[in-house]
């Protein structure tokens, strides 16, 4: 993920609709003064991506084997 760029104003609409859904949780955290949101993967997040990624690795082996 380090080449994605996502602006603030997109990012955290994301973060609020992913966590909506069950796909992530948020904790604040003092860290000093200053007050941090977390967020995390649950397992219905994990079980989405692994989902997501097979389906990719599925359309990438039907491009790959159309090119052969």
């Amino acid at each position: 993920f380090s080449g994605l760029k996502i602006r603030h104003g997109a990012l955290y609409p994301l973060l609020r609709k992913l966590e909506h859904k069950g796909l992530i949780t948020s904790q604040k955290q003092q860290q000093g003064k200053r007050t941090r949101k977390v967020y995390t993967i649950t397992e219905r997040g994990k079980t989405y991506i692994e989902k997501y990624y097979n389906l990719i690795n599925k359309m990438y082996g039907n491009i790959n084997e159309k090119q052969e």
